[in-house]
């Protein structure tokens, strides 16, 4: 039951967009200002209100009060328990979920892992932040394309292979894979300063975007090398994608691209013979480089181009750091200069940084903040946490606990804020933690565990009309109205936030109210409350790639 809309039926026109919930609950559920009809009715706002509130009537309204000129609306606590219970019975967690991207196609670009090179932290905020936007565009009917756009090409290759070729060996290489090649990089990178080394990875990158047989030899055996490891790690995360074309293979598209660039007149030769386009305020994108390579811009304007031949998208997400805001900025305008008819249904979801304590992360300084070292710690740390509890599968909650929790560093704050991953504190089983909502829905399955619902006893509503259960019930009925918050905003910590509400209030239910009682009726109705919180519990950490277990 959608409580605003409903309530918005009773009200006059003027008066059904200024419906907001109430902060304070002694004062109501929710409340409407009268104060913008006072023209129309030539009557003061504290008239008009006394005026409404003896005419509003509705199943759903248990009274109404006018209290200098606002109108407040308390609910009719048995009405929303009814209709909770009655929809999750005929619908389950689908009553949550939305039909606003019916028969459309949304392709979502993120993780964008660089491959023959480690995954790190950095890769974390965006193969979570993208995955949840994934599931919440699915849960809102969405056709969705999880696309891992990965860097398969560029300079860094360069680099890559003269480490290789000055320092590397293929038995060092066949003995420690990724590891072998990134200490390359991370070498080639001491001495990028000086001109000669950084000539030799310009000409390096050139000769390979050519085909030169030998480096694309070398190149193709780094790819294959590392491309396991890393959808590895993605699956550990809970994200599989269905499309892992990278730049290499739309770098064969890059000619038609500067070609109708060229035919557009919007090339222009800039400093130093570079092709440009010039964008004004937002400055100059460069498409060639003096000696005729491509850049990562050139290679994304074929890449969104062929994507929306092959997909027709609607909306086509790319999730990175705010640090390419202007990037993409410039990118959607070239297209939009092209008159391309997706242009316009671009999105850049842009991020802040995540970081450990030890500062910022750059994979050019070494081995730091490996994302497959960050896993495994919270896993050991995980297990350390529960060694105690009489728990089965031991080792399978702490991979469910140590994961969540990682995951929630990230998705629990506004996702452009920049914030400092700590996993001693991320696993703290109480607070604003993933431990704690993991362990509120496991406390949930206990509950039922002893006591089992028998769905041929009726629910007696009267059971379900204290404060604390109609908090619960109230936040459940508006669940499917947080996704489409989340949706809207492409927010996942707003589901994140929703969340761990329910779960506090359920804790503050256990504390208020006694479950399992000598009443048959009273019990089993309180049950179906447990229940259907327990339900929408796990939808919801679902959204936000999180897993339960039914025991902690």
């Amino acid at each position: 039951m959608n409580i605003k809309n409903e309530l918005a039926k009773l009200l006059p026109t003027n008066l059904q967009s200024l419906i907001t919930e109430t902060n304070d609950k002694s004062k109501g559920d929710y409340c409407v200002p009268c104060f913008s009809l006072a023209k129309e009715y030539r009557k003061s706002p504290v008239v008009i209100a006394e005026e409404l509130s003896k005419t509003i009537t509705g199943e759903i309204i248990e009274k109404v009060e006018a209290v200098n000129g606002y109108l407040n609306f308390f609910i009719n606590k048995n009405a929303i328990a009814e209709s909770v219970i009655d929809d999750f019975n005929k619908n389950g967690t689908n009553m949550f979920k939305g039909n606003v991207g019916k028969d459309k196609v949304v392709c979502i670009d993120y993780s964008s892992v660089n491959l023959a090179k480690y995954m790190h932290i950095g890769h974390l905020c965006t193969t979570i932040i993208g995955e949840s936007l994934a599931r919440i565009l699915e849960a809102s009917g969405y056709k969705v394309v999880r696309i891992n756009y990965v860097g398969d090409f560029g300079t860094p290759f360069g680099k890559m292979i003269c480490g290789y070729k000055l320092w590397g060996s293929k038995e060092d290489v066949e003995k420690r894979g990724v590891d072998a090649i990134q200490d390359y990089y991370v070498e080639f990178c001491k001495h990028e300063d000086d001109e000669t080394y950084a000539q030799m990875a310009r000409d390096t990158f050139t000769k390979l975007e050519n085909n030169d047989p030998e480096l694309t030899e070398i190149y193709n055996w780094f790819i294959s090398i590392s491309i396991d490891e890393t959808k590895r790690l993605c699956s550990i995360l809970g994200a599989n994608f269905d499309d892992w074309r990278g730049e290499h293979y739309y770098s064969q598209f890059v000619p038609d691209m500067v070609d109708e660039l060229r035919k557009a007149n919007l090339l222009k030769t800039g400093e130093q013979g570079a092709q440009i386009v010039d964008l004004g305020d937002l400055g100059v994108s460069v498409i060639l480089k003096n000696d005729g390579s491509s850049l990562y811009a050139t290679r994304d304007l074929c890449t969104a181009c062929k994507r929306y031949d092959e997909y027709k998208f609607d909306k086509c997400l790319y999730v990175t750091d705010i640090s390419q805001k202007l990037h993409f900025a410039q990118f959607f305008k070239i297209l939009d200069l092209l008159n391309k008819p997706f242009a316009n249904n671009l999105y850049h979801v842009a991020y802040g940084r995540l970081s450990l304590p030890e500062g910022k992360i750059s994979s050019r300084k070494g081995k730091q903040a490996l994302l497959k070292d960050i896993l495994n710690e919270a896993i050991t740390k995980a297990n350390e946490v529960i060694k105690d509890r009489d728990i089965q599968n031991p080792e399978q909650v702490a991979k469910v606990v140590g994961i969540g929790a990682t995951v929630y560093s990230v998705l629990k704050k506004d996702k452009l804020k920049d914030s400092v991953y700590d996993i001693n504190s991320a696993l703290n089983f109480e607070g604003d933690t993933s431990p704690y909502m993991q362990y509120t829905y496991a406390r949930c399955c206990s509950i039922l565990r002893k006591c089992p619902i028998n769905q041929n006893i009726k629910v007696d509503y009267s059971y379900l009309t204290t404060n604390e259960a109609y908090d619960i019930l109230k936040l459940i009925n508006n669940f499917n109205e947080t996704v489409s918050q989340a949706l809207n905003s492409y927010e996942p910590s707003i589901i994140s936030k929703k969340v761990l509400e329910l779960c506090k209030l359920i804790n503050i239910y256990y504390h208020k109210e006694k479950v399992i009682t000598d009443n048959e009726t009273e019990t089993q109705s309180k049950l179906q409350l447990i229940n259907i919180a327990k339900e929408t519990i796990k939808f919801g950490l679902n959204l936000i790639c999180i897993d339960t277990v039914e025991q902690m």
